[in-house]
């Protein structure tokens, strides 16, 4: 009995230590950083990383309406804020 509960404990822990989650792309994102850091200043690096974190909510705000558009069969963005005014 105490045989099998060692052997599903370490299953346990070998799953667990397979799984990483967000770390590889937290990591790669820090890394970055540190080395627009060193190698250009520490205001690139840190404009780089927020413009990293943010793009995704930015990418949601210009498009969550894109859907309802094309249902409604605007399928070309008019542009009329950059039109001439007549």
């Amino acid at each position: 009995m105490l045989d099998c509960l060692r052997r599903r404990r370490r299953r346990r822990i070998v799953f667990r230590s397979r799984h990483k989650g967000g770390g590889p792309g937290f990591g790669g994102l820090f890394l970055r950083t540190f080395w627009l850091c060193a190698t250009r200043s520490v205001q690139t690096g840190l404009v780089w990383f927020t413009k990293i974190l943010t793009d995704p909510f930015h990418d949601v705000k210009m498009y969550h309406m894109a859907p309802v558009w094309l249902l409604r069969g605007l399928w070309f963005d008019p542009m009329e804020h950059a039109q001439e005014p007549r």
